[in-house]
């Protein structure tokens, strides 16, 4: 047999209980009969028992027993307050006792008597349904059950609150009659009014139940009025024309279209609404709505200003932009508005007018039976190059071509019209293909001999070098060391007695004397060299190419080539390139593949041991696409005064920073000024200052030659 640890007594087995009247009240005495200290804890259950009500119908002191040594009595004053089954006379009770240190539990009968209460007694109220959904004007019966629990009859007076007394048909009360321990139900016919009226939305009311005046319970419920309704859009105008009335003469006058747009709210919801804007050009039309959404009650009526506008054509027909306006409601349960989009008309009328159009064709037509197509080569522009004294400006391409061309930035249509074909007067072919059997004789590199505006040296894919008496027409010499080892870079001293050559293998150096060429020296670098400079004072030279390579060397033995120090540059892949570098007094400026453009001191240089050089780079940046993506840069120049540098590359935009006296960009331009932004890609640039102005030329990858100024007064 276990052992018992608890033994409890009742103070009395049977207790009467009158609601309303005095407390029944009882004692529960629980010996610790363990040898350890232990605490207690006695509960009251009911069978049958509401059971929402849970244990409130009792009160329990102490609720918890603090440890007890052995032997010790704990006392339970327990005291009834609420009859546990209503309209019960005698109620089987038990009363349990139990203990957290064992796992004994005791439990003991009690009796309880109900007498019949001598005043109002607690009332069950009850709505079946808690929750009604309704529209506007519909009719809903809440039905409310009411429960008895005394053990005598009530007259019972049931009140509907929270809601607007003329939403109820029938009135906002009742008077039931319920009988001892009956359940009664009564309604209450409710109908909200019509649409605007009635927002949209839940509406709480309550129930309460009296006796004798006093409140004896109650219930709450929720009745959601359903949305209903729509939102009315319209539009005014439909159409808009700019301007507004047909002009004679030429106007700039712009004034954008306004179109007013009215919402509504025929429902019963408070809305807010978007509209958003949809059309297929949005690049040439321009639009503002104010305000960009608003909030409509119910019944309300209100607006929204939308202007549209759009850059007007010089000449054409009118230009027609059709807009779609697509209203969107943040609350979608009433869907779409009515009609959920409007179509408007913007009309561009032209700037010139159409009899003033027809005037200027028929003039330009006469005009342009006077000129002769303009001159280009057929294949990719690899090298241009201005002469000691501008003109003639040499250029060489794909086509395995020469051209010449003199500078007119003077001309009208060119200085004020910003008319490329003008600025520029072909002089025709100056080299045509040179047939050796072979197709790769495109022209990669041109380079006029220092002292020699009349003779230029010119790079061959093939490996040959030709050196050509511009004035003339007319080869001195063709010559190579190596054919098949494309010349991609070449450089002459100033007094063109020396001209490097760099290849794709190769670093060539060779000796001049009118038309006899020598070879002198030739060392592999272990890159492909695609550009070469001379400083000043022609003691350095300096190599660049693949793999991100520049070598600068001292050249102070005209019979051999330099040994290289390898300048510290990020290394590169085989798909790095540096393109093109440019070197003015002491300041060298680089540009690569990926887009990078260095400044450098090339007089604070200092030598890492017999293979390194470190110099200062004074400023480096790096161009990019509109998109953010790497530009390469294909070509950079300094002008010869080293206040501007200039670059271009595959996006086709020619670039000019103002450089400070230290060799840096100006701050106020540090993004540099964009001069020309071409279609393709360019691939070569070159650098001619002059008083009020720098000249640019430009070859690129539509086989085109440009020319661009730029004013000096322009800073």
């Amino acid at each position: 047999m276990a052992r018992q640890y608890i033994e409890g007594s009742l103070s009395d087995n049977v207790v009467e209980f009158e609601p309303n009247g005095v407390a029944a009240t009882f004692t529960v005495y629980v010996q610790n009969l363990s040898d350890q200290f232990a605490s207690f804890r006695v509960e009251l259950f009911a069978p049958g028992s509401d059971p929402n009500l849970g244990h409130r119908w009792y009160k329990l002191y102490p609720e918890v027993s603090v440890k007890k040594p052995p032997g010790d009595t704990t006392e339970f004053a327990v005291t009834i307050i609420e009859t546990p089954i209503p309209g019960a006379e005698f109620i089987n009770v038990t009363v349990q006792i139990s203990s957290l240190e064992f796992p004994n539990i005791q439990r003991l009968p009690l009796r309880l008597k109900v007498k019949p209460g001598s005043g109002a007694t607690r009332l069950q109220v009850n709505l079946p349904i808690r929750h009604f959904l309704v529209y506007p004007r519909q009719i809903v019966s809440i039905p409310v059950q009411v429960f008895n629990p005394n053990q005598n009859t009530v007259d019972v007076l049931v009140r509907f609150l929270g809601l607007n007394s003329s939403w109820l048909n029938e009135g906002d009360q009742r008077r039931i009659l319920i009988g001892a321990g009956q359940t009664t139900e009564t309604t209450f016919s409710c109908q909200p009014p019509i649409a605007l009226q009635a927002p949209s939305g839940q509406y709480s009311f309550k129930i309460e139940a009296y006796l004798f005046g006093n409140l004896a319970g109650e219930d709450n419920g929720v009745l959601e009025i359903v949305p209903v309704g729509t939102i009315m859009f319209s539009c005014s105008p439909k159409q808009c024309w700019i301007p507004d009335q047909k002009v004679w003469l030429p106007t700039l006058k712009s004034e954008p279209g306004i179109f007013q747009l009215q919402f509504k709210n025929a429902s019963n919801l408070t809305q807010q609404i978007r509209v958003d804007i949809q059309e297929k050009n949005k690049k040439q039309c321009q639009w503002h709505l104010s305000p960009p959404h608003i909030s409509i009650n119910t019944g309300e009526t209100q607006q929204m200003t939308f202007k549209a506008s759009g850059q007007r054509p010089w000449i054409g027909l009118t230009r027609k932009f059709q807009l779609q306006l697509i209203t969107t409601l943040y609350d979608q349960r009433l869907g779409k508005t009515d009609p959920p989009t409007e179509t408007v008309e913007l009309y561009l009328r032209p700037i010139l007018p159409l009899w003033l159009q027809v005037l200027a064709a028929l003039l330009l037509l006469l005009l342009l039976l006077l000129l002769l197509p303009r001159e280009s080569h057929r294949g990719p522009v690899n090298s241009v190059q201005f002469s000691g004294v501008i003109d003639p400006i040499l250029s060489g391409s794909d086509d395995q071509t020469v051209r010449a061309w003199d500078a007119t930035p003077d001309n009208f249509f060119c200085r004020f019209l910003g008319w490329q074909r003008y600025c520029l007067r072909p002089r025709g072919i100056l080299v045509d293909k040179l047939p050796d059997g072979t197709d790769r004789k495109s022209v990669q590199v041109l380079q006029f001999r220092a002292e020699q505006t009349d003779q230029a040296a010119i790079g061959l894919e093939n490996g040959e070098i030709l050196l050509w008496d511009v004035n003339e027409k007319a080869k001195i010499k063709l010559f190579s060391q190596q054919k098949s080892d494309r010349v991609f870079a070449l450089v002459f001293t100033k007094n063109s007695e020396y001209l490097f050559s760099g290849h794709g293998l190769m670093l060539r150096l060779w000796r001049l004397n009118g038309d006899r060429v020598t070879p002198i020296a030739e060392k592999r670098l272990g890159f492909a060299i695609y550009t070469l400079a001379l400083s000043k004072n022609e003691k350095k030279l300096i190599v660049a190419g693949r793999y991100n390579q520049i070598l600068i060397g001292d050249w102070s033995d005209r019979n051999s080539l330099p040994q290289f120090r390898r300048l510290e540059y990020p290394n590169g892949s085989h798909n790095d390139y540096i393109y093109s570098i440019s070197v003015v007094n002491n300041l060298l400026a680089t540009a690569d593949t990926q887009g990078n453009i260095k400044l450098w001191d090339l007089n604070q240089c200092q030598n890492w041991g017999d293979e390194r050089v470190n110099c200062q780079v004074l400023d480096e940046w790096q161009m990019k696409y509109s998109n953010g993506e790497i530009m390469p840069v294909r070509s950079v120049k300094l002008s010869e005064d080293q206040r501007y540098l200039i670059a271009a590359g595959d996006d086709g935009k020619i670039v000019l920073w103002p450089l400070t006296a230290q060799g840096s960009r100006q701050p106020e331009f540090i993004n540099g000024k964009t001069i020309a932004n071409y279609s393709k890609g360019i691939n070569s640039i070159d650098v001619k200052p002059g008083v009020e102005r720098l000249l640019i030329v430009s070859g690129s990858q539509d086989n085109q030659v440009r020319l661009n100024v730029y004013p000096l007064n322009q800073e």
